[in-house]
């Protein structure tokens, strides 16, 4: 729940009641004149704290220059801002002017009138959100509620300048389009916080920070101006006064440039050095190693005090005797500071520092650039510029034998609108410092530092640039003549305006929430009593009650309105409907036993699955078949769905018994199981898809059958072929009996690997009786179907082993009975 404190985009909220139709009062207005003024100011004088309803101030018509058709009225728009009344460290020395405090300074709202009673009392709508003290310089500027505003060619709307009490401020509100055509302008350049004023002192050799009475005028800033300063240590010297620059030591040194925005962290005050010609760096050096590379933000710092004696600026530094005069000391004003704009105040910028005179024809610092802001219920657009620069200080007359004044920062430019805002140039740049122009060198005036721009929303062109230091056109610093004089930094032209701090009735909210799809949540709003008003309606169960029930079919903001008394507060809370995530399980969901498979979950943030695992992938290898879930949240919002995962049995597999042969012999390989059969190697098989292949390897060859069942599943087995390459010798007894008994009963050659043979036995007269080709066919001892009686006999063998052997034998063998 976000409480409207502020004008956010897309509604822009004031204190208001029925006077709300009041926008565009005024009607639609066309500036083709320059120099128009449209708003009237009027002065705080007793102070305001938070919760009023009612400002006291010095002229309560605010409409002295007759720029409204009538007085200050029930449903004007006014603007409230406290221009001073910060603090400052009066040490006297270089942390002079150090902001201690803000206070209320900066401090700014809106409000709508109820009513303007008598000659001093403004009544408002709604109750003050912030306190205000009058001594801190507050203003009321009466802000003109157009209905569209045009600004042509040669028109420029503009603002009564700062005189202390009020002006500088240009403030304008409109309900339809602002247009800024090429040629028109807002602009608001050197309205704001006025510079140091020139004075005649002329004193040698000071070095002093602050001072009642010698040297040069401090510019106006935060703390005040002039008179001011006296409670600080006085407003004059070189120390920057807050944001306003210091004024120019005696003898002549130049004054410090105003500031407005920029690095709170990076303020020297001495400037950024000038390096437009690269020789300069060895001159700005001779302050001390590095100087010519350093920078700052802020204004720029003052140049130099008064020398007589020509030398070379770039090997003699600064200080040293041999110049002469009051030694072209480094004592220029400083700088001022950049101010803090992270609370969401706003500010004028701060004046530049006076040069240092005794001639009377010094000159003083360039005033700040003023305040700009646009209050926009539609587009901004156009080509045209809006202005608030500082002023630039022009150059010493009359022989020119004084110090220059720093120039003025950059002003401030808000443009707040629920329309786009495009096309135009938006500048808020440092005014430049003063030069000295003479016959002698004196201190040029430093440059302002640069300001601030803030948009609500679109892409335009912003520059908010640090002023140029001036220069000496003395003949003697030719190869040096910014001679001390720094330019001003850069000040913040890219910020966003998140809001404005308008006078609202105060409202205690229930916080954002976030539900689930046709989920319901409690709505709570609460304030000092009144009637409430929900929008929209959709979803609720009443939009007159301060605690509704919220049902919304998707995400809806609900704005809540409560008036009491008159006064009007409005409050968001956003009801975020999220929709129950839809989960979705992928991956392989058919394996085979002892497998795994990776199942991987979409749909969610955060995964919970029924085995305990919490990553959107989970890898399982389950005995069995089995069912996985998961459960799926996102952005508190859950939803489950599960897997199946079937476990198919692997084939048993069994490639058969390892088998023992010799080379050139084969095997009958057995494999058994039920399914698609494939052996490999496929080397020396008689097939690789059959149960029993035929193997006849070269050498010991390792098989392996792999059988795959319909379910796609694999087992393996392996059988071994072991081949023996060397046949051995070839052996033939010399004797058998064949007597069965079964030992020795056949006369056999015996190898395991003949090829070919050829067996002949012949008896002692030469007969054959028995002849073979078979290795596996030994005689008996018979010779047509008869037992031969015992004897000697002869044999004759001739044999190819699968070796490649050939063996031949001959020889007797008895037969014995």
């Amino acid at each position: 729940m976000k409480l409207i404190k502020n004008f956010f985009i897309p509604a822009f909220l004031l204190c208001i009641t029925s006077a709300f139709a009041q926008k565009g009062k005024e009607g639609s207005i066309i500036i083709t004149t320059a120099n128009t003024i449209v708003n009237e100011y009027a002065v705080l004088t007793a102070n305001a704290s938070t919760g009023d309803f009612s400002v006291t101030v010095d002229n309560s018509v605010m409409n002295t220059n007759n720029r409204f058709t009538g007085p200050l009225t029930s449903g004007d728009l006014v603007m409230m801002i406290q221009m001073q009344g910060a603090t400052i460290t009066n040490t006297n020395d270089s942390t002079w002017g150090t902001i201690n405090k803000y206070n209320n300074c900066g401090t700014y709202e809106f409000f709508e009138v109820s009513s303007v009673p008598n000659a001093t009392t403004i009544n408002l709508n709604c109750s003050i959100q912030h306190n205000y003290t009058a001594s801190g310089k507050v203003q009321l500027v009466r802000v003109p509620r157009y209905n569209s505003l045009t600004i042509n060619s040669p028109g420029i709307l503009t603002a009564d300048a700062w005189d202390g009490k009020k002006g500088g401020a240009l403030i304008v509100e409109v309900l339809t389009g602002t247009t800024i055509n090429t040629g028109g302008s807002m602009n608001v350049t050197g309205k704001g916080f006025r510079g140091g004023v020139a004075h005649n002192a002329g004193a040698f050799g000071v070095t002093a920070f602050a001072s009642a009475a010698s040297g040069a005028e401090k510019g106006e800033g935060i703390a005040g101006y002039e008179t001011d300063y006296t409670a600080f240590g006085g407003q004059y010297e070189r120390g920057a006064p807050a944001n306003g620059g210091g004024g120019g030591n005696g003898h002549n040194s130049g004054g410090g440039g105003g500031a407005n925005a920029g690095s709170l962290s990076s303020w020297t005050g001495n400037g950024n050095p000038d390096l437009s010609t690269p020789a300069w760096a060895s001159g700005w050096n001779l302050e001390y190693a590095g100087f010519a590379s350093s920078t700052s933000s802020g204004g720029g710092r003052g140049g130099y005090t008064y020398l007589i004696n020509n030398q070379d600026p770039l090997t003699v530094g600064p200080g040293n005797g041999s110049w002469g005069g009051d030694s072209r000391r480094n004592v220029g004003g400083k700088g001022g500071r950049p101010l803090d704009y992270s609370t969401g105040k706003l500010f004028f910028a701060g004046g530049g520092g006076s040069g240092e005179e005794n001639d009377g024809v010094g000159t003083g610092g360039g005033n700040a650039g003023g305040l700009i802001y646009v209050l926009g219920y539609d587009v901004i657009s156009g080509q045209g510029d809006i202005i608030a620069n500082g002023a630039s200080v022009g150059n010493t007359t009359g022989g020119g034998y004084d110090g220059c004044g720093g120039g003025g920062g950059g002003g401030t430019i808000i443009l707040n609108a629920v329309g786009t805002i495009s096309g135009i140039t938006a500048n808020a740049n440092g005014g430049n410092g003063g030069n000295q122009i003479s016959t002698q060198a004196e201190g040029p005036g430093g440059g302002g530092g640069g300001g601030y721009i803030a948009i609500s929303n679109g892409s335009i062109t912003r520059f908010a640039t640090g002023g140029a230091n001036g220069v000496t056109n003395y003949s003697g610093l030719t190869t040096f003549p910014s001679n001390g004089a720094t330019m001003g930094g850069s000040g913040m032209p890219t910020e966003t305006i998140n809001g404005i701090p308008v006078s609202t009735l105060p409202i205690n909210t229930s916080p954002d929430v976030a539900v689930c799809t046709g989920a319901s949540t409690n709505l709570l709003a609460t304030a000092a009593g009144g009637t409430y008003s929900w929008n929209p309606s959709a979803g609720l169960s009443s939009t007159t009650i301060s605690n509704p029930v919220a049902t919304p079919q998707h995400s809806t903001t609900y704005t809540v309105v409560v008036t009491n008394a008159g006064c009007t507060g409005s409050a968001v809370t956003t009801v975020t409907v999220n929709p129950y995530p839809t989960p979705a399980i992928s991956g392989n969901n058919s394996i085979c036993f002892q497998a795994n498979t990776t199942l991987t979950a979409t749909g969610g943030g955060t995964y919970l699955w029924s085995n305990g695992e919490t990553t959107a992938s989970v890898t399982v290898s389950p005995n069995s078949s089995i069912s996985y879930s998961v459960t799926v949240t996102k952005d508190g919002c859950s939803g489950s769905t599960f897997d199946s995962v079937t476990v198919n049995p692997t084939p048993q597999t069994l490639a058969g018994t390892d088998q023992h042969i010799y080379q050139g012999q084969s095997a009958s390989l057995s494999g058994s199981g039920i399914g698609n059969y494939s052996w490999t190697p496929s080397t020396a098989l008689s097939c690789t898809n059959c149960p029993n292949p035929t193997a006849a390897p070269q050498q010991t060859t390792t098989y392996y059958l792999t059988i795959t069942n319909a379910s796609g599943c694999k087992e393996m087995d392996s059988v071994k072929v072991i081949v023996d390459a060397n046949c051995g010798e070839v052996f033939v007894p010399n004797a058998f009996s064949p007597n069965g008994d079964t030992y020795n009963d056949v006369f056999y050659a015996r190898n395991p690997c003949v090829k070919e043979m050829s067996f002949n036995v012949y008896d002692r007269w030469g007969n054959k009786v028995f002849n073979s080709e078979d290795p596996q066919h030994g005689w008996d001892g018979t010779f047509n179907g008869k037992k031969m009686d015992p004897g000697v006999f002869v044999y004759y063998l001739s044999v190819k082993l699968y070796d490649g052997q050939e063996v031949t034998k001959k020889g007797n063998v008895s037969l014995i009975r």
